[in-house]
């Protein structure tokens, strides 16, 4: 079952990856994916057995069966053999011998995995003192069984060529996930150990009966080290039981690190005379929109607020992309235009076909959005990241208002007290800025001002 369950599983495993052939980089990528990855499986197959071998003699206390296990050395020896033979004759068959000079990470990724998971094991699988040694046989299966382990997460993502050029390196969480999975599975196998019959002689018990065979009991029967130790490895489960729980309450990750809560924003209100309260907590601004566009110029005047546009629209209204209080908010939206029920676009229609998708070389969205910007505006859009509702207005209001403070010595037109009348009590400061000063000084946790794009 375990032979049936290995096969079907690499086999399928490489077979999916052959959908990528533009994204994973041409040292792992291949024709014969399937076939590379079940040859590595078994000698992964082969190693896993001797480094459980003697990780469950060290665990309990018992003599390995280092001559049963040398054999098994001797045949993955070959398989290697076999691999290396496959991996090179491929990448000289398709040409792609060059990318292993080629100096970048990828190629050093490429060697790293390579020395790891098949010469070092294959020159010390050739010594046959080391093939009947205890730690050599371990060290061994530990080296073969790290290599193989790299190459399934340099084919799983680590050298997806979407990533762009910097090296991709895994979040703490998608780590500590990973190695939660290996650990469970690995306590489900001792317990399998620790409960039923799988050794033919189990250790001996000195308080035991020798009349009766002894039989194991729970836990303590696995040996953690001195009693020091033994006693910190078990009751440190508790502590991190207790960290498990505490981070299943934390909220969005970007939110907690800058100390407030998503806060999504309302279109303003009214005809005329607009109420601008995004968050509807009653301290509003009202805002005089008539009167704004006549002092301004006229209709024109529009793309000073309206800098831009949603496709089919005009004058698009600041919560469009703006779209919460306190956190930046991603207005293009890559997600739901890749998305079957967003605008069902396919990578190609955006990325050159063998580049590295990413916003660099991808295609404008004026390109297809001729009405993106209005005529008239001033933007330069570096980056679409929209700017947190509450900065994107303070930005645009106070910065018209001092120039205005300035222009006709009128320094109480920059004041807060200006555009909030009689909501907010502003006797600390005279600014925003003087006034988020004032609240960080007392110890308020506030959102960073970002710039317009």
């Amino acid at each position: 079952m375990g032979i049936a369950l290995s096969t079907l599983h690499q086999s399928s495993l490489g077979s999916l990856f052959l959908i990528m052939p533009y994204r994973l980089h041409p040292l792992w990528y291949s024709p014969i994916l399937p076939v590379l990855f079940f040859v590595s499986a078994v000698a992964l197959g082969l190693m896993m057995v001797i480094f459980e071998n003697h990780f469950t003699a060290y665990l309990y206390r018992r003599k390995p069966e280092t001559e049963q296990l040398g054999p098994l050395g001797a045949a993955a020896r070959w398989v290697l053999i076999l691999y290396l033979a496959l991996r090179f004759g491929d990448l000289a068959a398709r040409g792609q011998l060059h990318y292993l000079v080629s100096g970048t990470w990828q190629a050093k990724t490429f060697w790293g995995e390579i020395i790891l998971m098949a010469m070092v094991p294959l020159v010390l699988l050739s010594v046959p003192q080391f093939q009947r040694q205890r730690n050599w046989q371990w060290a061994t299966a530990a080296t073969v069984v790290s290599g193989i382990v790299l190459n399934r997460i340099d084919v799983g993502g680590l050298v997806d060529l979407s990533r762009g050029s910097p090296l991709y390196l895994p979040r703490w969480t998608e780590i500590a996930v990973s190695l939660g999975i290996v650990a469970a599975a690995t306590l489900v196998f001792l317990f399998m150990i620790e409960h039923f019959k799988v050794w033919q002689e189990r250790p001996a018990d000195s308080e035991a009966d020798p009349r009766k065979l002894a039989e194991f009991q729970k836990v303590d029967t696995t040996w953690l080290g001195s009693p020091r130790v033994a006693a910190r490895t078990k009751y440190s489960l508790t502590f991190v039981l207790a960290a498990a729980v505490s981070f299943s309450f934390l909220g969005n990750p970007r939110a907690a690190s800058l100390g407030v809560a998503p806060t999504p924003v309302h279109k303003a209100r009214g005809g005329e005379i607009l109420d601008i309260d995004a968050n509807l907590d009653g301290y509003g601004v009202a805002f005089y929109h008539q009167r704004e566009i006549e002092r301004n110029g006229g209709k024109q005047s529009c793309v000073i607020c309206h800098h831009m546009n949603l496709p089919h629209d005009k004058g698009s209204g600041c919560y469009e992309c703006h779209r919460d209080m306190y956190l930046p908010a991603d207005a293009f939206r890559h997600d739901w235009h890749a998305s079957p029920t967003g605008a069902r676009l396919a990578c190609l229609e955006c990325h050159p076909r063998g580049q590295v998708r990413s916003a660099v070389g991808a295609k404008s969205c004026a390109d297809c959005h001729k009405d993106l910007i209005p005529a008239g505006a001033t933007i330069k859009i570096k980056s679409y990241t929209a700017p947190a509702y509450v900065d994107a207005m303070h930005r645009l209001c106070i910065g018209c208002h001092a120039k205005v403070a300035e222009r006709e010595n009128k320094p109480d037109v920059a004041r807060c007290a200006e555009c909030h009348k009689g909501n907010l009590n502003f006797s600390e400061a005279e600014n925003v800025l003087d006034h988020r000063r004032a609240l960080m000084g007392r110890g308020m946790v506030l959102p960073p001002v970002v710039s317009q794009p």
